[in-house]
């Protein structure tokens, strides 16, 4: 619940279109506390990036949950970078060492004037 309640607010505050696309209705994702409070707060850094660098209109976040993995992609439509030269910035890193922590993946796609993809994969074994 805590995740919608956050995505409405960034909806209402900066008027990002965001569209969660997700199997489940509550916002215990992974069963695990651990792993449900680092991909809120992954979510959280990704959508503050988007809101102050991105200059984008859109963004789609995804879930898809199998049987022994989490898969959640984060997307948005907005200006892009290079990714060989900004990711030593703090949001992308606090992003990739909170995947880390819960042994997942952690990679971003970006391409100039189309916008960027955060792929998070996170094993529930």
């Amino acid at each position: 619940m805590a995740l919608e309640k956050y995505i409405n607010w960034v909806k209402q505050e900066y008027r990002l279109n965001i569209i969660l696309i997700s199997p489940l209705s509550t916002a215990v994702y992974a069963n695990n506390n651990l792993i449900d409070l680092h991909l809120f707060r992954i979510i959280q850094e990704a959508l503050s990036n988007i809101v102050k660098h991105a200059k984008a209109e859109n963004c789609l976040i995804t879930f898809k949950v199998d049987q022994d993995l989490i898969t959640v992609t984060i997307s948005d439509d907005g200006v892009g970078f290079n990714p060989e030269n900004e990711l030593t910035g703090f949001g992308l890193t606090s992003m990739a060492e909170r995947t880390k922590r819960i042994n997942g993946t952690f990679e971003v796609t970006s391409t100039i004037d189309t916008g960027t993809i955060i792929s998070i994969k996170i094993p529930l074994t």
